[in-house]
C-alpha cells in the first residue's frame, strides 16, 4: 500500500521500512570528547582506574559504529597529563560543535578544599597541598567552556566519584541521574 508523506512525496511500503531514522551524531556539527583518566603518579593519594581507558575506547567504538559519528569528529583523550591539556581539549571540541557536543569523563572525581568537584589528571597527587587547579580540573571550568559552545545540545557524562557535585554554580546538589544544568544541556552522572 502506498502513502504520501507531509511533503507530498509518494512512499511505498518498502521505502518506509528501509528508511533509517536520522541520527543525531550524523550531523557535521556533532562532536564527542571522551576522556579516560586512569593512570596516576606513584606518589598520588588516588589509585589507578584500570577500567577508565577501555570504557571510553569502547564508547568511542559504539558511537562511530552505531550513531553516525565519524572518527574525525571524535576525540579520545587518554590519561591527560594535567588540567591544561584537559581544558584545551574541551575548548577545542566545544568550539567546533554546532549541533551536539558530548563530553564524557571516566576517572577519579575529587572534592577540593573549596568543596567543589575536580576531575583528576596524571598531575593529581593531593588536592590539599598547593593549588588544586594545577593538579585536577575544576568541573566549573568544563561547565564554563561547554556553555560557550554553539552546540544546540550539550551532553555531559560523568563516571566518577562525587559526580553529584557537578551542579550549576550556586545551585543545591540534586539527586536525579539526569539533570539539566543549563538550557540545552543534560548531565548524566553514574
Amino acid at each position: 500500500m502506498d502513502t504520501v508523506d507531509r511533503k507530498g512525496l509518494q512512499l511505498t511500503e518498502t521505502s518506509l521500512t528501509n528508511r533509517s531514522p536520522s541520527l543525531l551524531f550524523e550531523s557535521s556539527g556533532a562532536r564527542a570528547l571522551l576522556v579516560g583518566s586512569g593512570t596516576h603518579r606513584a606518589d598520588a593519594l588516588i589509585s589507578s582506574v584500570p577500567t577508565a581507558v577501555p570504557t571510553v575506547t569502547r564508547l568511542g567504538t559504539c558511537l562511530t559504529e552505531h550513531t553516525g559519528l565519524t572518527k574525525d569528529r571524535l576525540r579520545l583523550l587518554i590519561d591527560p597529563k594535567d588540567p591544561s591539556q584537559l581544558i584545551t581539549a574541551v575548548n577545542h571540541m566545544s568550539s567546533e560543535a554546532s549541533t551536539v557536543m558530548l563530553f564524557c569523563y571516566v576517572g577519579h572525581g575529587l572534592i577540593g578544599p573549596d568543596r567543589r568537584l575536580y576531575l583528576a589528571t596524571q598531575a593529581t597527587t593531593d588536592l590539599s597541598k598547593g593549588a588544586p587547579e594545577y593538579q585536577a580540573l575544576p568541573f566549573s571550568a568544563i561547565q564554563h567552556a561547554l556553555t560557550q559552545s554553539n552546540a544546540e545540545l550539550v551532553v555531559v557524562m560523568l563516571d566518577c566519584c562525587f559526580a553529584g557535585r557537578a551542579n550549576p554554580l550556586g545551585s543545591p546538589p540534586r539527586a536525579e541521574l539526569l539533570d539539566t544544568p543549563w538550557p540545552g544541556a543534560y548531565l548524566l552522572r553514574f
